[in-house]
């Protein structure tokens, strides 16, 4: 959830993500698991929380379909694209 991240990759910031508060989006139903699919799809790393995407069924199936844990500990996992599935997800996204 920093921006700097989105910068230094030339990726399009989503305020909501970004945000301290993103929390008020997430309980008042502004952010769908659509959202957060699309903002995945454009990533090649991710860093969730344990339970981060508890109450988002579609966000964590693609997930887990398109990432595989790189490093897992109490407090985050680190999810990482396939070496053929970023080179996909870079073409489709560019």
């Amino acid at each position: 959830m920093y921006p700097a991240f989105a910068l230094w990759s030339g990726r399009d910031m989503y305020h909501w993500y970004y945000a301290a508060d993103s929390v008020i989006d997430r309980f008042s139903g502004r952010i769908q698991d659509g959202d957060f699919e699309r903002v995945f799809s454009e990533c090649q790393a991710l860093v969730l929380w344990p339970g981060e995407l508890d109450g988002y069924p579609q966000a964590r199936a693609f997930v887990e379909r398109h990432f595989q844990v790189a490093y897992q500990d109490q407090y985050w996992t680190l999810w990482t694209r396939p070496a053929e599935q970023a080179q996909t997800a870079r073409r489709l996204n560019p």
